[in-house]
């Protein structure tokens, strides 16, 4: 038993865990654990372990992450370029994502092929195992304590459970089903997938909501090949999303008199509309290399009005990933991202790994319309980088032949 769990176990799974743990702190409050310790901590066994790898395999290390080193440098410079902000922070959010890239990505040849399954169960199992029992512990103590709350749901209110926020509950809840669905031949996971997409469809997050859709249609293509049902499948995404949007804002009537103006489009979209705008409007002041990565907030001082939506709401990340891109680090940051994402999707699909890729596209949906993907830390971030991570595994295993 002891020998075939000591198969199992290797640095990279213990990194792993460890940054699947940084994300559950931030929405499992714990007094005797401090956030920020348990970041510094993680980045710095990534950066040793990246270390000896890069030792090892000098020429081949850099031959493989040449995309994703790129990347970072641009984003530095960005930040460099645009020191006068003095953001300390500019730095720390690079960190973040570096953090996740390289916690993500290392490949060991010395690694067996299915490595990586055995992996994906015991960190699924981590997942599945810690969302039940927030989820079971949110719902007791929401019928327990709070029994208005479920009223709440009928006037159009979002649950949020013990997760402090609707949206992250709900990402918390994509994670577990793509791992639940992962780890299906064990028949008590049907219970959790139950239970966690009824907590998705009361936290009336939208994003999320697509990027399952997504994920359910792109794998029912796959394997059907039936492309009417995918096409009913997706008009009925869309009316459910169009009357979810209609009910949880009960009041857009207010706004159909006036035709569809900025201010519709704003309420709709969540309140995200005009910080898209603004964002785009400081990216055409640096559209090469951009304000620098979490910069944005002191740009906006610099160039748009006070009255300015970003300025008086406080906002920093404009909640879509392309605008943060083209506001931090410019075109040339975009495009860099785009690379390097495009030589994992398109090496996934040489290796017909799509359930994997699906995940990866799942929440680049997510990134279209919230925080996440990059310069963030919390469970979509991680949970992207971890599949493109097993994208990036399972593709070079193949190549080693």
């Amino acid at each position: 038993m002891l020998n075939r769990l000591s198969e199992y176990i290797s640095i990279q799974l213990i990194i792993k865990i460890l940054v699947f743990f940084m994300a559950m702190t931030t929405v499992l409050q714990l007094p005797f654990i401090n956030g920020s310790l348990i970041f510094w901590g993680v980045l710095s066994v990534v950066g040793i372990y990246n270390f000896y790898l890069m030792i090892i395999d000098f020429k081949g290390y850099f031959n493989k992450y040449k995309y994703e080193s790129i990347f970072l440098i641009i984003c530095i410079f960005s930040s460099i370029i645009n020191i006068k902000y003095n953001n300390l922070y500019s730095f720390v959010y690079i960190l973040i994502t570096a953090n996740l890239i390289f916690s993500m990505l290392p490949y060991v040849p010395s690694l067996k092929k299915n490595y990586i399954e055995n992996e994906m169960k015991i960190i699924g199992y981590l997942i599945v195992i810690f969302t039940f029992i927030m989820g079971c512990i949110s719902l007791y103590n929401s019928v327990s304590t709070n029994q208005n709350e479920f009223f709440e749901l009928i006037k159009g209110a979002r649950y949020t459970g013990l997760y402090l926020n609707p949206n992250q509950l709900a990402y918390w809840c994509f994670a577990s089903i793509v791992f639940s669905y992962k780890l299906i031949k064990n028949k008590v996971v049907y219970l959790n997938i139950v239970l966690q997409i009824f907590l998705l469809l009361i936290s009336g997050c939208r994003s999320a909501y697509l990027a399952l859709a997504f994920l359910i249609m792109f794998n029912g293509y796959i394997k059907t090949k039936n492309k009417k049902l995918i096409i009913y499948m997706g008009i009925g995404v869309g009316i459910f999303i169009v009357s979810y949007t209609l009910f949880r804002y009960q009041w857009l009537y207010k706004y159909m008199g006036k035709g569809l103006d900025k201010q519709f489009f704003h309420v709709i979209s969540g309140g995200r509309y005009y910080v898209w705008e603004e964002a785009f409007n400081v990216f055409l002041q640096r559209p090469i290399f951009g304000v620098g990565v979490n910069n944005l907030r002191y740009a906006a001082i610099e160039f748009l009005d006070k009255n300015s939506t970003f300025i008086s709401g406080n906002w920093e990340d404009t909640h879509n990933i392309v605008l943060t891109l083209l506001s931090y680090c410019g075109l040339i940051g975009l495009v860099a991202f785009i690379f390097m994402i495009f030589k994992h999707i398109k090496n996934t699909f040489k290796i017909k790994e799509y359930f994997d890729v699906s995940v990866v596209f799942g929440c680049l949906i997510i990134g279209l319309l919230d925080i996440g993907i990059l310069f963030d830390d919390r469970i979509i971030s991680v949970l992207f980088w971890y599949f493109i991570g097993v994208c990036f595994f399972k593709y070079n295993k193949i190549s080693e032949k």
